[in-house]
C-alpha cells in the first residue's frame, strides 16, 4: 500500500470537522511515495482514529499535524496535536478498551475510548508500536512505528 496517499484520503475526510473548529491540518510527508506490505483498511482505521482524537481534543484555532518517514525497515507516522493534553497520571490507561482520558463530561465527548484500543491493537498485529507523549495545555503526539514487510510474510 502507499502510505501517503492513505494518508491524503484520511485528511480529506477529516476535513470537514477541522473546518468546524477551525483547526489547521498540517501534512509533512515524503515527496515519493511510501510503499509497504499492510492491510489498507486497518492503516486507514489507524489514521482515522488519531486524526479524529485530535481534532476533537483540540482547542479552536489550533493545529493537527502528521508526520510521516519512512526508513528502509520500517514506516514511522505522528499525530501531534495542539489540544488539550493528557495529565501524565492518566497515560498508562489510555489504549485500555473503553478508557478515556478524562471523566469530565465536558472532556470526555462522544466516544467509548475505543479509539486507542483499536489502534494499539491493529498495530500490533502489523507487528508495530504506539507510543504517547502528552503535556497537560500543550498537546498530544501519538507515534507509531510500522515494518514494511509483516515478520510473518518476510519468509514468503
Amino acid at each position: 500500500m502507499n502510505l501517503v496517499e492513505t494518508i491524503d484520503l484520511c485528511l480529506r475526510l477529516t476535513q470537514r470537522r477541522a473546518e468546524e473548529g477551525d483547526i489547521k491540518l498540517v501534512k509533512t510527508v515524503p515527496s515519493d511515495r511510501v510503499m509497504f506490505i499492510a492491510d489498507p483498511r486497518a492503516c486507514k482505521q489507524i489514521l482515522l482514529n488519531l486524526l479524529s482524537n485530535a481534532v476533537k481534543f483540540t482547542r479552536r484555532s489550533g493545529t493537527v499535524e502528521i508526520i510521516a518517514t519512512a526508513g528502509s525497515e520500517s514506516v514511522s507516522l505522528k499525530v501531534r496535536d495542539t489540544g488539550i493534553g493528557i495529565p501524565a497520571d492518566l497515560l498508562p490507561r489510555l489504549g485500555n478498551a473503553f478508557e478515556q482520558g478524562s471523566n469530565d463530561p465536558m472532556l470526555a465527548r462522544e466516544g467509548t475510548g475505543l479509539g486507542l484500543a483499536l489502534v494499539k491493537a491493529l498495530v500490533s498485529q502489523h507487528g508495530g508500536s504506539v507510543s504517547i507523549e502528552s503535556r497537560e495545555n500543550f498537546g498530544t503526539t501519538v507515534s507509531i512505528e510500522l515494518p514494511r514487510v509483516q515478520p510473518d510474510r518476510a519468509a514468503a
